[in-house]
């Protein structure tokens, strides 16, 4: 399998990894950096050049202040603060030997600069808010019958990672400006220091850097591919783990993969497979986090297209949210309204359809006499399916449609009101118009037909009239739903 590099970056380090998780390597940029660290090199920029004026016989303060651009009284507070209380400097203003060792001490320090290295985010660019001071590779140990490279966990254990591998092909970056880098690593130097401060570093002992000394020495990046895991979250249900291992988990790279996710369908359907693992414990709030995540990414999984279709993403959500909550539920310990939920939103899931059509497959208004009466739309209809429907199933729209809803929806399209068997019919007037049109590859005749008995189901759980859907008939029509969502979402390919 080609990649785009064969290096691969593990920060675990062959500890074993999270529990109830699913792996994948993401692609980045590496740019190796050379600065002090932190606890080699004691004094400030401010610290270092009063020292080394003082060393040269300047010891004016309002020369100083003149030099480092700064007011006089900053000067004398880091005398009277820093330098005279630590020793280096004297009650006269001159520097001591213990000041002068100090200074040959920083010059020592700055000189023994370290390797640090900063990820460039090779999908948005990025620079991450990490800094790490080593670089563990690790080797495919073998590839799997499908083709994916398999990665030995630890050494000493036969259990394999197989990582889904997030392709990448896009040009080499140029150097990162030096400001935002040291931004980057700044807020690098902040998370493991506020680790170390909870002793809750999860990657050992971490060198933080000097940003004031930063040099970069790349001049092109190293590219690589870094081991993420997505794993349990109690608030979110999900969330992904640090790359680099410092904290336990990084909502910045949540971030990265929800946006990903979006557009990678392959990648979507691989995380909503650990989506749909419930805890055997799950309490009942949780698993409507969990149904309402899963919901989300088997929309960007397996209808990328319906994004296109004004407002579809959410009503398809909505559906299959009630649609899995129904599922879950023992037969007979579901209440009815759970049956007329799913009713309800199986039939927004068609009326968004519909009004999408006659956006996309106009029908004329000028097709439709809205003073015509029933008698009117039936051989008009029958004009249409020429003997492919019944009689009875040509009434079940000509007898309960009024031309006066169609020709409305016909002049409102997406803005449409009309009840669902109303827009279908003008739907269906619109077809000879277009020969492209997406009700003209239906599977079946069901597709048409199903329409009016939806309807019919949808009109008699909105009112007070004692008939119940069951638990059956509303997951059938909830699939209905579905299976015309796939049939818009084929016509756009």
């Amino acid at each position: 399998m080609e990649q785009y590099n064969n290096r691969y970056l593990n920060y675990l380090e062959g500890r074993r990894s999270p529990d109830k998780s699913r792996s994948f390597l993401w692609p980045v940029w590496i740019w190796q950096v050379l600065a002090p660290g932190i606890d080699s090199a004691g004094l400030n920029v401010f610290q270092r050049t009063i020292l080394g004026l003082m060393q040269v016989g300047q010891t004016d303060t309002s020369d100083m202040a003149q030099w480092l651009g700064v007011d006089k009284e900053l000067i004398l507070y880091i005398l009277a603060t820093q330098l005279v209380p630590n020793g280096w400097v004297d009650s006269r203003g001159k520097l001591t030997s213990q000041g002068l060792k100090r200074l040959d001490d920083d010059v020592q320090a700055r000189q023994d600069l370290k390797s640090g290295y900063v990820f460039q985010d090779a999908l948005n660019g990025a620079l991450w808010s990490r800094v790490v001071d080593h670089l563990p590779y690790v080797e495919p140990s073998s590839v799997s019958g499908n083709g994916r490279l398999l990665f030995r966990q630890r050494r000493d254990h036969d259990r394999k990672e197989e990582p889904f591998i997030i392709k990448y092909g896009g040009s080499v970056p140029k150097q990162p400006n030096i400001n935002i880098l040291r931004e980057a690593i700044q807020l690098g130097n902040n998370t493991i220091h506020n680790q170390k401060v909870r002793d809750d570093l999860w990657a050992g002992e971490l060198r933080e850097y000097q940003i004031s000394e930063i040099e970069l020495i790349d001049t092109e990046p190293i590219p690589a591919y870094v081991f993420c895991w997505i794993i349990f979250d109690p608030v979110h249900f999900w969330t992904i783990s640090d790359p680099c291992a410092i904290t336990r988990s990084a909502d910045w790279m949540r971030k990265n993969v929800h946006s990903l996710a979006r557009k990678n369908t392959g990648f979507a359907r691989y995380l909503s497979s650990y989506l749909g693992e419930p805890d055997e414990k799950e309490t009942f709030e949780q698993m409507n986090t969990r149904l309402e995540t899963e919901v989300e990414f088997e929309v960007f999984a397996n209808y990328p297209d319906v994004g296109n279709v004004p407002n579809l993403p959410a009503y398809l959500g909505a559906l299959l949210r009630r649609k899995y909550k129904l599922e879950e539920l023992e037969d007979g310990k579901e209440n009815f309204e759970d049956c007329d939920d799913v009713i309800t939103q199986a039939q927004k899931v068609l009326e968004c359809c519909c009004k999408w059509m006659l956006a996309e497959w106009p029908c004329n208004p000028s097709r439709i006499n809205k003073k015509w009466g029933n008698e009117d739309l039936f051989f008009a209809f029958e004009l249409i399916f020429k003997g492919i429907l019944s009689k009875n199933e040509i009434k079940a729209f000509s007898h309960k449609t009024r031309a006066s809803e169609m020709w409305k929806a016909a002049r409102q399209k997406q803005d449409a009101r009309q009840s669902l068997r109303a827009l279908f019919s003008t739907v269906i007037f619109s077809m000879e118009e277009h020969p492209d049109h997406p009700i003209l590859h239906c599977p079946s005749l069901s597709f048409v037909t199903g329409i009016d008995q939806l309807a019919d189901n949808r009109n008699s759980v909105a009112h007070a009239s004692g008939k119940f859907i069951e638990k059956k008939d509303a997951l059938d029509w909830a699939e209905f739903s579905i299976q015309w969502v796939e049939l818009i979402a084929g016509s756009q390919e």
